[in-house]
């Protein structure tokens, strides 16, 4: 892995929620990566 190579010791990646997305989440935590936090946004009108 280059980041590994590179001497990193962590990769900190963000998905989007979507259910498009659902295949790439089963893919990264396959991978070994784990859900560590949630990310919440919210719109404000202007």
């Amino acid at each position: 892995m280059i980041a590994r190579n590179n001497g990193c010791k962590e990769v900190h990646l963000d998905s989007g929620s979507n259910p498009g997305r659902y295949d790439a989440h089963r893919l990264y935590l396959k991978s070994g990566y784990n859900i560590t936090s949630f990310h919440f946004a919210l719109k404000l009108d202007k």
